[in-house]
C-alpha cells in the first residue's frame, strides 16, 4: 500500500502530460507507417487498432526512458514542467527508466486496454489526489517547477499540432518518390508507392521496372475488373530520350460476362505519379487532391484536365451495361450484347499549365 509523502501531487497535470507523451508516440508510430514503410496508417479496423496500440507503447518502452535518462522529463511532462530522478537527485539510468515506464504501462494506463484502462487511470487518479505515491514513483523524486498559465497555452498548441500532424503528413507521404521528367521506371515506382499509401495495392500485381504488371500473363485482350483483384490494363509509353512524354491504356471489351470496373484508380494513380511528380507540383497539397477528387467522383463521365503541364484525357463507352454507384459496370440481363470502350491518355503539353478540369456529364444511367 502507497504511503503518503511530501511532494508534488497534482492528478490532471500528470493526466494531460501524459496524454501529450502518448499522443506523440502514436504520431511516431504514424509517421513511421507512413514515411518508412510506405503504407496507409488510416483505416483497418479492430486489428490495426490493437497493433498500433501495441506499437505505440512499444516506442513509448525505449523513448521514455532514454528521455528520463538524458533530461530527467519526457516533452509532455516538460510541458507542465514536470521533472522525475532519482531521491539522490540522480538521474535514472535507461535501465531504472525502463523498469519505470513498464510500471505505468501495466499499473497506470492498463495496457491501454479499452475500459480496463478507464479503471487503472481512475485508480491512479485517486492515489495521486490524496497524495500518495504512485508504485512507480516509490523511488522517485517528483518536482513542479511552477504552475504558471503560459505552460497551458504551450499545452493548447501541442494538441493543435498532434490534431493537425497526421494529415500534414499524409500531405508530404503523397509526394512521389521521383520528381521532374521520369524513366518508365521512375513511373513504375511512383505508380507502386501511391498505390501503397492509397491502399490500392492490396494482391493486386505490381509494376515492373519496364512499366509492365508483374507476373500478369500477357492477354491480347485485356479487361478484367481490376477492384477484384484481377489483370489491370496495360500501359503503353511514349518515350524520347529515355524519358516518358505520353502515358495510354485502353479497355476494349465485348460480350464479356461479369462486371467491369471503370477504372478511375487507376487513372488516379497514375495522373498523381506522372502529372504528379512534375517540376513545381510538390507542395501544392491542395492541387493533388482537387485531382484525385475529380477523377474518383467522375464516375462513368469522359473528362479532360490539365495538372503540371500534362493534359489528361478520359473517354469512355458502353453498351449493354447498367452503370452502379459501387463504380462497376453490371451486364443488363436483357442485354443481347455487351460492349466496352475504354481510352485514357497522358501527354506533355507546354501550354498545359496550371490545373483545370472538365467533366462531361454522363448521358444516362444504361448505355
Amino acid at each position: 500500500m502507497e504511503g503518503k509523502r511530501q511532494g508534488e501531487f497534482r492528478p490532471w497535470r500528470r493526466f494531460w502530460a501524459r496524454c501529450l507523451d502518448l499522443n506523440i508516440y502514436m504520431l511516431l508510430w504514424f509517421a513511421f507507417v507512413l514515411l518508412v514503410l510506405h503504407k496507409n496508417p488510416a483505416g483497418g479496423g479492430g486489428v490495426k487498432l490493437v497493433t498500433d496500440t501495441i506499437a505505440s507503447l512499444a516506442l513509448m518502452m525505449v523513448i521514455e526512458p532514454l528521455l528520463l535518462n538524458r533530461l530527467g522529463t519526457t516533452l509532455g511532462k516538460a510541458v507542465f514542467g514536470i521533472q522525475i530522478k532519482q531521491q539522490d537527485g540522480k538521474l535514472y539510468t535507461f535501465c531504472q527508466g525502463f523498469v519505470r515506464t513498464w510500471y505505468v504501462i501495466k499499473d497506470g494506463l492498463g495496457f491501454s486496454i479499452p475500459v480496463y484502462n478507464l479503471f487503472k487511470l481512475f485508480k491512479s487518479y485517486q492515489l495521486c489526489d490524496n497524495g500518495c505515491v504512485m508504485p512507480w514513483d516509490s523511488k522517485s523524486l517528483y518536482r513542479i517547477k511552477d504552475t504558471r498559465m503560459f505552460r497551458w497555452l504551450i499545452f493548447v498548441m501541442m494538441l493543435v499540432f498532434l490534431r493537425f500532424g497526421p494529415y500534414a503528413l499524409i500531405e508530404v507521404a503523397h509526394i512521389p518518390p521521383n520528381r521532374g521528367s521520369l524513366t518508365v521506371s521512375e513511373f513504375a515506382e511512383n505508380f507502386n508507392y501511391l498505390a501503397a499509401i492509397y491502399n490500392m495495392d492490396g494482391s493486386s500485381p505490381k509494376l515492373g521496372s519496364d512499366g509492365m504488371w508483374m507476373n500478369v500473363p500477357q492477354r491480347e485482350k485485356i479487361h478484367v475488373d481490376m477492384l477484384a483483384g484481377g489483370v489491370r490494363p496495360a500501359f503503353s509509353y511514349q518515350v524520347e530520350d529515355g524519358y516518358i512524354t505520353g502515358i495510354t491504356f485502353q479497355v476494349n471489351a465485348e460480350n464479356q460476362q461479369g462486371w467491369m470496373s471503370y477504372y478511375n484508380a487507376q487513372m488516379m494513380i497514375a495522373v498523381l505519379a506522372y502529372a504528379g511528380a512534375q517540376d513545381g507540383t510538390g507542395l501544392r497539397f491542395g492541387d493533388r487532391n482537387l485531382v484525385s477528387r475529380e477523377i474518383s467522383y467522375s464516375g462513368f463521365s469522359d473528362f479532360h484536365m490539365l495538372y503540371g503541364g500534362v493534359d489528361i484525357v478520359c473517354e469512355r463507352t458502353c453498351q449493354g451495361y447498367t452503370l452502379s454507384n459501387s463504380r462497376i459496370l453490371i451486364p443488363d440481363d436483357e442485354a443481347d450484347e455487351t460492349y466496352y470502350d475504354l481510352t485514357f491518355h497522358m501527354k506533355k503539353d507546354v501550354n498545359a499549365n496550371g490545373i483545370s478540369a472538365v467533366i462531361y456529364p454522363e448521358e444516362s444511367e444504361q448505355r
